[in-house]
């Protein structure tokens, strides 16, 4: 077998690379997705702060 020359490696790898680049967002998207369910629990609510700002407090 022969060795690929330069521009095929060049093009394997980049192949390689933007395959393992999608395959990474989809987890992403799948992951933000899933939390974005109403049902999903008190982690899905990541955007409401815990402790109430300064400027909403009572005084």
């Amino acid at each position: 077998m022969r060795k690929p020359n330069y521009q095929q490696a060049r093009k394997q790898k980049e192949q390689s690379r933007k395959q393992r680049q999608s395959e990474k967002q989809q987890r992403r998207t799948a992951r933000v997705n899933k939390t974005d369910e109403p049902d999903a629990g008190p982690e899905a609510g990541q955007d409401t702060p815990a402790v109430p700002s300064p400027a909403h407090e009572p005084g």
